[in-house]
């Protein structure tokens, strides 16, 4: 429930994020309203720039005190990460922008975590190199946000490679050796420093308009020195076979994260590209534990099996970076830019960031992933991994790896490619609504549906809120008991036909009906297991039952008999 115009307007004073002769000379220019549609008082000064989108929403909500953190005023979100959330924010001692990274809340008493945070911004504090987002302080705060970590980087307008071919599919051949190789570049650096990333993947690599690439995200670097606090903690808290993701681990990095040095950042780059130039991950699975089991395992896939116009030899580059074994990989990051150089060029990339940061903010909203209540943040906004099985477009590969290196790679240029960063639907008059509202949905049709959770105890739980949050902490909805819970472990909503899950990032998972799941449709009877402990099952008695393998078959089986006699039929009548 937002505030009233009154009550807006005393938020924004006592905020102290607003020159006051500035609102004053844009209160001069707003029309009287009734005191009760503070939104549109807040969509003017979005209008004069005196407010942005984030500041507005969080003052309609009441709370202005969030927008400022010791000598940081917060201004906008950038986006939502696993650890944190990175806000734009100026600092008053810098005088400057700058990205202000905060870990998550519900992350304040994870030693895993924090560890894990701490390690970043140590690792950045080490590394000033042109291709490598710039570290500039790290600290503990014991402001309105509780005591928690912060990290303070420069603010970098890039989209994420995953991001970008989650857009357009997979890129032109040069486009994708020309990021790979910045990439390189930047990694040799890291590992001429006595680092290793050890988290190399799409997410963590940013390109701006220009095609400038910058690498993020430490947290996992293995520094190269005896009894690192950071690394013990991690090894001790995850387990040395647990530290990477899984799409791109290397296979002795998943054995023993310790292992890990340059050449495993060389499997995690040739993934990596593998991804940019076929718009698919390198190998699948229904679980975590499959997936790294086939990088230890199934031969490297060769990337002309996908996008057949790849040249030979960058198929034979690709494969040789993801060499089972280190020995057969390139050495060093020098050696992969040298094989890759003879294929890159540089293109601009036209995207506009400012949309980039309302659509991130707008999916964690939808998506469960950033809580409107609480400024906390729960999970990835999503993988290649995920976004490589709708990347698929059909589109001409000579088409697209024969793109002018003078003209802009453009999205909406692209055949079959999905428009969602040059479409005006998400309007500057419509964004407001979508930012201060959770759902589409209310809770009165959450209720009507006449769902309920049976609870591990028997107990019958109803469903009488469109979004809701199930965990073992204060900040749940729905509190459950079990050690292997997480404080928020996944979150259910209604869809106005069906409820959903979504897993909040939760330390140990979750299953719907004995397969484990990241997010899930329901249905009527279905069990779901948070943490392998606790088991809820769907008791909805007028909902609809999970469709299953046999009952498509059977249809699928009637076309075919149609089909058999109707072309019979016809076979009669000749």
């Amino acid at each position: 429930m937002t505030v009233a115009v009154s009550e807006l307007l005393n938020s924004i004073h006592r905020s102290g994020i607003v020159d006051r002769e500035a609102l004053s000379t844009a209160l001069e220019t707003f029309p009287e309203v009734d005191e009760t549609d503070s939104e549109s008082l807040a969509k003017h000064l979005i209008a004069q720039k005196i407010l942005t989108r984030y500041q507005a929403r969080e003052l309609l909500q009441g709370r202005f005190r969030r927008l400022q953190m010791e000598h940081f005023t917060i201004r906008d979100i950038l986006g939502v990460g696993g650890m944190g959330t990175v806000f734009r924010a100026h600092d008053s001692q810098r005088d400057q922008e700058v990205a202000l990274k905060v870990l998550s809340e519900r992350f304040k008493h994870d030693a895993g975590m924090r560890a894990r945070f701490r390690l970043e911004g140590r690792a950045g504090l080490r590394l000033d190199h042109p291709h490598i987002v710039q570290t500039y302080d790290m600290g503990v705060t014991d402001d309105v946000f509780g005591e928690v970590d912060y990290t303070t980087m420069e603010p970098f307008p890039g989209i994420a490679l995953h991001e970008l071919v989650g857009i357009i599919g997979k890129l032109p051949v040069n486009i994708a050796c020309d990021i790979a190789c910045q990439t390189a570049d930047a990694l040799g650096f890291v590992h001429q420093q006595g680092l290793v990333h050890r988290d190399v993947k799409p997410d963590n690599v940013l390109i701006d308009n220009a095609g400038m690439v910058k690498v993020i995200d430490f947290g996992l670097a293995l520094l190269n020195e005896a009894a690192c606090e950071e690394e013990f903690s991690l090894a001790m808290i995850f387990g040395h076979d647990c530290l990477g993701t899984p799409d791109y681990i290397p296979p002795e990095q998943a054995n023993d994260s310790l292992s890990a040095d340059a050449r495993s950042d060389v499997y995690g780059l040739g993934c990596t590209l593998f991804v940019a130039l076929t718009g698919k991950r390198p190998f699948s699975g229904a679980s975590p534990k499959q997936i790294i089991d086939a990088h230890k395992s199934e031969p490297a896939p060769n990337a002309q099996d996908l996008v057949p116009g790849i040249p030979d030899e960058m198929a034979a580059i690709v494969q040789r970076m993801m060499a089972k074994s280190p020995r057969d990989r390139f050495a060093s990051m020098a050696e992969v830019q040298q094989a890759l150089i003879p294929f890159a060029s540089r293109q601009p990339i036209k995207f506009d960031f400012e949309k980039l940061t309302r659509i991130r903010m707008q999916t964690a909203i939808r998506t469960g992933r950033l809580s409107m209540r609480r400024m906390s943040t729960v999970a990835r906004l999503s993988s290649a991994a995920r976004l490589s099985s709708s990347t698929t477009r059909g589109t001409d590969p000579d088409r697209l790896t024969q793109a002018p290196t003078t003209s802009p790679v453009d999205p909406s240029d692209l055949p079959n490619s999905r428009k969602p960063m040059t479409q005006e639907a998400v309007s500057a008059s419509s964004e407001a609504e979508q930012l201060l509202s959770n759902m589409a949905v209310s809770d009165a049709q959450a209720a009507s549906s006449g769902a309920m959770l049976r609870l591990p105890d028997g107990s019958l739980y109803q469903l009488s809120k469109a979004s809701l949050v199930i965990g073992r902490g204060q900040e749940a909805d729905l509190t459950l008991d079990g050690m292997r819970l997480s404080s928020r472990h996944c979150r259910m909503f209604f869809d106005g036909t069906l409820w959903q899950i979504v897993d909040l990032d939760s330390k140990n998972g979750m299953t719907v009906n004995g397969e484990r799941v990241i997010d899930s449709k329901l249905y009527r009877g279905d069990r779901i297991t948070l943490g392998d402990e606790a088991t809820l099952k769907l008791d909805w008695s007028h909902g609809p039952r999970r469709p299953t393998k046999w009952s498509r078959w059977c249809l699928w089986g009637l076309v075919v008999i149609l089909a058999t006699l109707a072309a019979l039929w016809g076979l009669d009548l000749l």
